[in-house]
């Protein structure tokens, strides 16, 4: 893998909102989605959405139970029975401000970075940085396995990070981030 030259993603205000419906697993995990719980999720439209002051995302109201859009089954078959739960789910969209594409971060290709100020320690800038790494979302001021921080300095997304990366993912990726690019190790 060569040089991935990181971008920053903006917030767009809107979410892509969903039906979902879940319910605990008793003991293992669900046969189809290895979680233990059963899940399935149905979108519906995209909205606005109302963002706290440190940047968690509100999803106001409920959503009529007889509305036929509701998942009946989890994939492994399971049916939902009314007790289980109902939510009205949302996953925040976010543009790349010089293509104007828009996408949830569970879709961020690789070398997006985001403001994540809801997960917890910030940085320098009083912002909490995440870069989406060829292992997945990497949260620059968290603290590695073995409690070693992270210092980062510049601007984002032109930023630079003391020591070598690691990020833990079903492909580990261990690499540099310098400058606002990612080299791999």
């Amino acid at each position: 893998m060569g040089v991935i030259r990181c971008f920053l993603l903006e917030p767009t205000g809107r979410a892509e909102r969903e039906l979902r419906r879940h319910a605990r697993f008793g003991g293992a995990s669900c046969p189809a989605t290895g979680f233990p719980y059963h899940h399935a999720a149905r979108p519906i439209d995209d909205g606005a959405v109302r963002q706290t002051t440190d940047g968690r995302m509100v999803v106001e109201g409920e959503w009529p139970h007889d509305d036929a859009r509701w998942p009946r089954t989890c994939a492994c078959g399971y049916v939902f029975r009314p007790e289980d739960e109902w939510q009205l789910y949302a996953t925040r969209l976010w543009r790349d401000p010089p293509t104007g594409e828009e996408c949830p971060l569970r879709d961020a290709p690789v070398g997006a970075m985001w403001f994540a100020d809801w997960t917890g320690p910030k940085g320098p800038d009083g912002h909490a940085l995440a870069v989406m790494t060829p292992a997945g979302p990497w949260l620059v001021e968290r603290p590695t396995a073995d409690g070693i921080f992270y210092v980062r300095a510049g601007e984002p997304p032109e930023v630079t990070v003391d020591q070598l990366v690691v990020v833990h993912g079903p492909v580990p990726y261990h690499g540099w981030l310098r400058d606002g690019e990612m080299t791999a190790a």
